[in-house]
């Protein structure tokens, strides 16, 4: 497969050039069939700096364009709406992902399979990207057989280059990359590199109803986590009677479709349509009852659904109806691009969160509330107001949880220290932490005379917020602490709502790190888009912030945003959640959170 950047001449051209201002037509072309196929899915990434995407088919039925044109290359008739998505986090469209397939049989049919049409925004030139499988392993670009299975696809990308409309002098235009970051020597945090995290709790994985999908994805992408069939993914690949079915993978692609199409034609207690029977025990005891049963377990059930419930169906699909149609077929359409990739954590009690181990002396901020759990007493301070001071706190040996959920857990920090009205306080952001061989925490506080720290007493905050520094869409298990990175290659972490024991309508975060050590790149949305409206990202060479509100109050959990960076020096630096970072309710008072954070370690 390959990018023909203009479409309407004959040769596949790898290169072509648009003024500014003007639109294009390339084309995503089948340019060599040594293997029989039955489908195609193109993943399709372009820099949104210099290109934007202009929609040219409705497949929706909304009388709305939101597609390209897809030709019906081969007799493929069933086609997915288009997916388009931010990957850079700067909330305009620079990934594009669709899907089309025959109902049966295959084609060996080389030439255009779809039409995308762009407009050049400004002079520069872009990489039209098809990315491949090892990219993406859902959704990368490839060729599909006939049972659902990846065919080896060699890919092609092609360059746009858009130019000033005009060669004279007056009307040069430059292109300023927003990319381009130059860390400074001014950083809002400078720690000193020495910053070590030790988790104490291993979170689990949870997933309610064993459908493969954790409760926290299902719940960020408008899900029942308790509803095994309402995303629809399907084992793959689905094989010819009597061979067993393969897995599911967690993402509803190419592969789902034609699993689906496989089983068209059959129902329950009906006889086979030539490859497959709905009846059938092939794939054992898969419902996860004690035995295998002829009700529970026919294969077909895996493969279909009914129309969801309302107020979103097909989005949500509804569980089998007995008889695999045209139906099921436009329900999985719906879904095609959805990930359930990123996993699904909950700590196996609410109190037990991560415990740092750090050395080093922070500055405390009047957002920090220190709730110590160790065993001593502090003394309070003469007239409520501490003067400076080193109280020095030493962690407890490897606290263990057992299984009444009892754990000893160090200090966490709240947005808000109880649930009555306080005053605005707007935090220092400044932390400057030294190194001490003596392995203890030392912090110095400075208060305010109105705040006092409460040792005792404080209620659990309902909500809780984490940076987990190895991102969920890397397969991560677990919240983590801290990382170690080699080199200047990309990495991803996580910004993760833990907890949502109260329901909030919005929330932010600040997320703030060591310019001298890091670097931003960009960020990905990982909570459902139909729920969650976004504001663009607050940029800085050390923080970046954002705000999310809803239409009402959810309770939400699990990874909210994947966030990109690179080592730009060696040492460690911390992932702050800073001020204003919190969930906040329809009034938009702020719900008290527990923020935890986390550190990267770069090495050359």
């Amino acid at each position: 497969m390959a990018i023909d950047a203009d479409a309407g001449t004959g040769p596949v051209d790898g290169s072509a050039t648009r003024a500014v201002g003007d639109e294009l037509d390339v084309s995503i072309n089948i340019t060599r069939a040594g293997a029989a196929y039955q489908g195609y899915q193109v993943k399709l990434r372009f820099d949104d700096g210099r290109l934007v995407f202009v929609p040219t088919s409705d497949k929706s039925g909304n009388t709305v364009n939101e597609s390209w044109t897809y030709t019906g290359l081969g007799s493929m008739t069933l086609d997915a709406t288009v997916t388009q998505s931010d990957g850079d986090g700067d909330t305009s469209i620079d990934s594009l992902f669709g899907l089309s397939s025959r109902s049966s049989g295959t084609t060996t049919a080389t030439g255009q399979a779809a039409i995308v049409r762009f407009r050049c925004l400004a002079t520069g030139a872009s990489t039209l990207h098809l990315v491949s499988l090892v990219e993406d392993p859902g959704f990368g670009t490839t060729t599909g057989g006939e049972f659902g299975v990846f065919l080896e696809t060699t890919l092609g990308d092609a360059t746009i280059t858009c130019q000033p409309p005009t060669p004279t002098p007056t009307s040069t235009s430059t292109s300023t990359p927003t990319a381009t970051r130059t860390p400074t020597n001014t950083p809002t945090i400078t720690p000193t590199p020495t910053n070590t995290l030790t988790p104490t709790a291993t979170p689990i994985l949870m997933d309610s109803d064993s459908d493969g999908c954790a409760d926290i994805r299902e719940d960020g992408m408008g899900f029942d986590p308790n509803n095994y069939f309402d995303f629809y993914d399907v084992p793959v690949p689905s094989n010819p009677d009597p061979v067993p079915n393969g897995p599911r993978n967690r993402a509803v692609n190419l592969q789902d479709l034609v699993g689906v199409l496989k089983y068209v034609g059959t129902l329950d207690n009906g006889p086979d349509n030539g490859r497959v029977d709905y009846d059938s025990l092939k794939d054992g005891n898969w419902s996860g009852d004690t035995t295998v049963t002829e009700q529970e377990d026919q294969v077909g059930r895996r493969y279909d659904r009914s129309a969801g419930p309302l107020p979103n169906p097909p989005w949500n699909a509804g569980p089998p109806d007995g008889a695999v149609n045209l139906q099921d077929v436009v329900v999985v359409l719906s879904q095609a691009g959805l990930d359930c990739g990123g996993s699904g954590l909950i700590t196996p009690t609410p109190t037990i969160t991560p415990t740092p181990t750090k050395t080093g002396t922070a500055t405390a901020t009047p957002t920090i509330t220190p709730t110590p759990t160790a065993t001593p007493t502090p003394t309070p301070c003469p007239g409520g107001v501490c003067p400076t001071s080193t109280p020095t706190q030493t962690p407890t040996a490897t606290p263990t949880a057992t299984a009444t959920g009892t754990a000893t857990a160090t200090p966490t920090r709240t947005a808000t220290a109880t649930a009555t009205p306080m005053p605005t306080i707007t935090p220092t952001p400044t932390r400057t932490r030294t190194a001490t061989p003596t392995g203890t925490v030392t912090r110095t506080p400075t208060r305010t005379p109105t705040r006092t720290a409460t040792p005792t007493g404080v209620p659990t905050p309902p909500n809780a917020m984490a940076v987990d520094a190895v991102s969920s869409l890397d397969f991560s298990p677990e919240i983590n602490a801290t990382r170690t990175v080699t080199g200047t290659s990309p990495f991803r972490l996580d910004v993760v709502i833990t907890k949502a024991g109260q329901a909030f309508q919005q929330y932010r975060y600040r997320l703030e790190w060591n310019p001298a050590v890091l670097a931003y790149d960009s960020q990905q949305n990982l909570l459902s888009p139909m729920q969650w409206d976004c504001t663009t990202p607050v940029i800085t060479s050390s923080s970046v912030t954002r705000t999310c509100t809803a239409a009402g109050p959810l309770k939400v959990t699990g990874p909210a945003h994947a966030l990109t960076f690179h080592c730009v020096g060696g040492g460690t630096s911390p992932l702050h959640l800073g001020s204003g970072t919190g969930t906040y309710n329809s009034s938009g008072a702020l719900i008290p959170t527990t923020l935890t954070d986390a550190a990267v370690t770069c090495e050359p």
